[in-house]
């Protein structure tokens, strides 16, 4: 395994965090489609993007193990979805360090 980190500029999310990091995929459509969806940025053979820069309707349902798989034509984004998920993430990791707690639904999401 060649990558450590989320290729995706302001995201901290590294691997051994409870986050899963997914590779760039291979097809040269849906890559191209992965780097539009976020900006074209730059990557890389090693580049990863991590699970929270995927809306949660890009994911199957989740295994029997707890595992979560993605769909196979899932793409990446930069949504709101996303970024209001990322800020809760945010938010808990600053109060609590803990990577895999959200804040309830109710509160507010300030993007």
């Amino acid at each position: 395994m060649g990558y450590n980190k989320c290729c995706i500029p302001g995201c901290s999310t590294k691997y051994g965090h409870d986050l899963i990091l997914r590779i760039f995929p291979t097809d040269s459509i849906l890559k191209t489609k992965w780097r539009q969806n976020l900006g074209n940025i730059r990557i890389s053979q090693s580049s990863a993007v991590c699970e929270l820069h995927f809306a949660q309707s890009e994911f199957e349902k989740i295994r029997e193990d707890g595992k979560k798989k993605l769909k196979q034509n899932a793409v990446p984004s930069l949504s709101e979805e996303v970024r209001c998920h990322l800020s809760r993430l945010s938010h808990c990791i600053e109060s609590d360090h803990s990577y895999n707690k959200l804040l309830p639904d109710k509160e507010e999401c300030y993007v």
